[in-house]
């Protein structure tokens, strides 16, 4: 690029560095608000601020190509505005219209193209500011630029107010098999237990079985489960499901789907979550329609592990260790824009996992002119296998139907309609039909909602408005309901039908990062118009030295209760090592003033192994105290888990538990067992580590994001990982510190992918050598070496490896596999120098010698014009072309003032073409600087002499007297003065 810029008469003009003082301004950039993680280097001379072109470029989004004296723009978010500066004539065409601008608004300093601040002003109708003082640039302007732009647009989708489907899975591997081999997971349980107070023991056993695999590319899940209670006989629930990230979006834009026996659905307008037989499909992955809706948190929890949860990192659900094979946390609160909902596993052999839940409310769901929809039909309470359930759904048989569609009228505007068909709330039996239509509107990191309800039964009408968003003091939602005996689900209150309910709530953080949480709801009935009133505040910090304190009031108005219900709770978590602790106090406030019970426990876990719990809880009321211990541990034949309960009347149970899961091993004959998960739910990976000649490496450290600790491989080169989310986006790293070699690294330290549950995925990471090859370019003339590119070819033509040089012309290229290579020094896409056969067999190959750079080819070829005009001049003079005709013309050379003495840097200069040019046809060449007449004399050899015209002190001193006799030509005379 730079080289080009001084060909067929530019005006740039190469400046010395000391005329802009001794060092330049380091600035931070700020643009359009947005600070930058980056520094400008800006120049200032004679008053005006000089900002590089690349730069710039890099700042505001503007694509640029020089070509010649050519400069061709465009900002990245309008190509077919194009600007055109032409360096030569100084003129600008852009928008329609050509100006010209000063020679002082542009300059070439070692290479590089600046451009004085006002120049940017005026061509781009922006602001610039110098802050000097602060050391910032700002940059601005009305419309904004491409860079911040995207920027907006990220903070836009953290504030929820931008379509928040956006988050993108495109540069991650998916599974997209239709089928894969089965795994299967086993659970065994047997107990027994004596009451004191009868006298009596009893004995209970429990079992179930989970087969899962891809069948017809949905994930499929078989569970089969009994106990004792029920003679143990088998009760069945089938499931498949699949969770489409591709992009491009399939066609359909279908995000999820759900059939057979299918739960938590938790997008309908009308109904809350529910359960049946049937099916469902959505184009949105994670969607709460309202923060006026309240979730269920809930998965599978093998027995001896527990679970907590976490709102937007607020404690909010305690650790609980399910029931039936299940955790559930109900009715938990959503808020405006994104929640984060994290799950952390405590497993009965001491290991740790942490999951992420990530549910979206009151943002606008699709994209101005997109279409989004959930749609559900399915029969509540019912399964696909019914034989041996213990209770009958004694409704009617007619299928829930639930239909909501988005459309985008704009970015910020959503309008939105639905139809529901469902069973009475009341008895369950009578079915009713209702319809929604309604808009969410979006505005200022908030959003107000209204939906206008229809009872399609009764023609009754109801209202639904909402307003939530980020307030200075945290994020809240407020929505008021106006039922007006429509008796839709969600006005079923208890036992009875609401005639009208407002809700409040409010979470952010105090001062010293304290989170707090407050929600407030009031209801009336339809019935007699009573009313209630729930209360919730929590305060939970979480200190130094892993402690965690919580303090918690709940306070319950019922409607037909003589008076309020108000607990205080306060609870205290520490960790440490492999200890931790937990312990809670309650004291009831009303209806009478007393403590309620107290408890603590204590946790040791060791590895992925072993784990001990000891609790006790007494119960403050009754005056009782209970006792309870619990331990695991992993065995090569599975994992054993016992639990023993006891209270101070010696009434006792017991539980043991046995558990396995085990899959086929992907590439040969063999098993993979785990006592730890359950390959069902979670997902597994199957890793192969081996270098480039085949062999398997032992002892690689592997890890995931979800993973309490690496897994290493064993001698075949082999990790399995489990207990990783799914559908969610997984990381896989290489920990190349357990590398024993050095020079071994794999071809990508991580691989990025997507899992499905209840499959193992194969995932094989090749391995290679790589080394790293040092060198130094050659720097005659001791300047900043800006913009000089390393690159490393095979020999089938491929870039291994490029860099750029330092300003002192040093350079590494790390990270080459194995090889011999070609290496070449570029600079705005001329070629300087090509080095044969270089060997990288080492983990780094110093070149010893200094890569001289061929200058005459970034000065005098790097237009192909010139070049032919140079062919030309030599085929003249080969045939006795008389050029002796010109000596007694004069030669017109513009000294510029960065040609200092005679044997310091030349800079390129400028010749301006006048009447009585001795080259004045039309054939002649066009001379632009000191090189190219260097390279005319060099090869048109119209004098002989062993002093070089121009004493640069390179090989070229036969490099001949110009043009005849100089000394008729006072201003090359200048140039060669000794």
């Amino acid at each position: 690029m730079a080289a080009a810029l001084f060909l067929n008469g530019s005006a740039a003009r190469a400046e010395d560095l000391t005329d802009y003082g001794d060092e330049p301004l380091i600035l931070e950039p700020v643009v359009q608000g947005f600070n930058l993680s980056d520094y400008a280097y800006v120049y200032v001379k004679n008053g005006k601020e000089y900002i590089s072109l690349p730069q710039m470029s890099a700042y505001l989004g503007l694509k640029y190509k020089i070509d010649g004296n050519m400069i061709t723009a465009q900002m990245a978010d309008d190509e077919d505005a194009t600007i055109i500066i032409d360096m030569a004539q100084r003129t600008v065409t852009a928008y329609g219209s050509i100006s010209s601008f000063a020679a002082d608004e542009m300059t070439v300093i070692d290479g590089t193209v600046f451009f004085a601040a006002d120049f940017y002003i005026r061509l781009l109708k922006m602001q610039i500011k110098i802050d000097k003082l602060n050391m910032q640039m700002t940059l601005d302007r009305e419309k904004d630029f491409p860079t911040t732009a995207k920027l907006k647009a990220e903070k836009k989708r953290g504030k929820g107010s931008y379509n928040f489907q956006q988050d993108s899975f495109s540069n991650y591997e998916f599974d997209n098999r239709w089928f894969g081999e089965p795994v299967v997971d086993i659970t065994l349980g047997k107990g027994w237990g004596r009451s004191n107070d009868t006298g009596k023991s009893f004995n209970s056993d429990a079992y179930s079985v989970n087969l899962a695999m891809i069948a017809g590319g949905l994930d499929v899940n078989t569970y089969i489960y009994g106990d004792s209670y029920s003679d143990r006989n088998p009760r069945v629930r089938i499931s498949g499901s699949r969770t489409f990230l591709d992009e491009p979006e399939n066609k359909f834009n279908l995000k999820t789907l759900k059939a057979g026996d299918i739960s938590g659905l938790s997008s309908s307008y009308f109904a809350d979550a529910s359960y049946g037989r049937g099916a469902a499909v959505s184009s949105f992955k994670n969607l709460v329609m309202s923060a006026n809706k309240t979730i269920d948190i809930t998965g599978p929890l093998l027995d001896g592990w527990q679970v907590e949860l976490y709102w937007n990192e607020q404690l909010v659900g305690y650790r609980q260790n399910g029931v039936n094979g299940q955790y559930n946390f109900p009715n938990m609160p959503v808020s405006y824009g994104l929640n984060t909902f994290k799950l952390v596993f405590y497993g009965p052999y001491g290991e740790t996992r942490t999951e992420y839940e990530r549910y979206y409310s009151g943002t606008s769901p699709v994209k101005k002119g997109e279409f989004g929809y959930t749609a559900a039909a399915y029969q509540p309470y019912r399964y696909l296998i019914e034989d041996n359930e213990p209770f009958e759904y004694e409704g009617k048989d007619t299928p829930i139907i639930d239909l909501t569609g988005y459309y985008g009228a704009t970015d910020n505007l959503t309008l939105m309609g639905g139809f529901t068909q469902t069973p009475d709330a009341d008895t369950g039996i009578e079915t009713q039909h209702f319809g929604m239509a309604g808009a969410q509107y979006a505005i200022k990191g908030s959003s107000i909602q209204y939906n206008l309800e229809q009872n399609l039964d009764t023609q009754e009408f109801g209202h639904h408005a909402e307003w939530q968003g980020d307030v200075y003091i945290g994020t809240v939602y407020a929505g008021y309901d106006k039922f007006n005996n429509i008796h839709s689900p969600v006005s079923f209150y208890g036992d009875e039908y609401l005639d009208e309910q407002f809700e409040a709530r409010l979470s952010g953080m105090l001062p010293w990062r304290v989170p707090y949480y407050l929600s407030w709801r009031q209801g009336t009935l339809e019935s007699d118009q009573t009313s209630f009133n729930n209360m919730t505040a929590r305060l939970s910090k979480q200190l130094i030295n892993g402690l965690n304190l919580t303090l918690e009031d709940n306070y319950y108005d019922y409607a037909h209760s003589e008076k309020p219900y108000n607990t205080v709770r306060g609870g205290a978590y520490k960790w440490w090592g492999n200890f931790s602790s937990e312990t809670w106090l309650t004291y009831e406030t009303s209806p009478e003033s007393r403590f309620t019970e107290f408890s603590t426990r204590l946790d040791w876990r060791t590895g992925r192994n072993t784990y001990l719990s000891g609790k006790y809880t007494r119960n403050l009321i009754e005056d009782m105290d209970y006792f309870s211990f619990s331990g695991g541990q992993v065995f090569p034949f599975g994992g054993l888990t016992a639990t023993l309960e006891v209270d101070r009347d010696f009434n006792i149970s017991s539980y043991l538990t046995y558990n396995i899961s085990f899959a086929k091993t992907p590439d040969r004959m063999g098993i993979i067992t785990s006592a730890n998960s359950k390959l069902s739910d979670t997902g597994t990976m199957y890793v192969k580590l081996a270098d480039e000649s085949g062999n398997p490496l032992e002892g690689i450290g592997l890890n995931a994001n979800g993973l309490e600790k690496e897994v290493y491989t064993d001698e075949n080169g082999v990790a399995v990982l489990t207990d990783l989310q799914t559908y969610e986006k997984t990381i896989l790293n290489v920990d190349t510190e357990t590398l024993l070699d050095i020079a071994l690294q794999p071809k990508n330290e991580e691989k990025k992918l997507v899992l499905r549950p209840g499959t193992v995925r194969t995932v094989a990471i090749p391995f290679i050598h790589r080394g790293a090859v040092e060198g130094k370019l050659a720097n005659d003339d001791n300047i900043r070496m800006f913009g000089y590119q390393v690159t490393a070819f095979d020999y089938a033509g491929k870039e291994q490896g490029m860099t750029f040089a330092d300003v002192d012309g040093f350079f590494i290229l790390d990270s080459i596999p194995y090889g011999t290579y070609k290496i070449i020094v570029s600079k705005d896409g001329h070629e300087l120098a090509e080095l044969q056969d270089v060997k990288i067999d080492d983990v780094s190959v110093y070149i010893q010698d200094e890569i001289k750079l061929d200058t005459r080819a970034a000065a005098f070829f790097a237009e192909n014009d010139s070049e032919k005009q140079l062919l030309q001049h030599e085929e003249e003079h080969e045939r006795g072309f008389n050029h002796q005709e010109y000596r007694n013309n004069d030669f017109p050379i513009d000294i510029p003032q960065a040609v200092n003495e005679p044997g310091e840097n030349i800079q390129p200069i400028k010749i301006e073409e006048i009447e009585g040019d001795i080259f004045a046809r039309a054939d002649a060449p066009v001379f632009d600087s000191v090189a190219s007449v260097q390279s005319y004399a060099r090869y048109m050899s119209f004098a002989e002499t062993e002093k070089d015209i121009f004493n640069t002190g390179g090989e070229d001193g036969d490099a001949a007297a110009v043009l005849g006799d100089l000394s008729r030509n006072p201003a090359l005379q200048e140039l060669i003065k000794p």
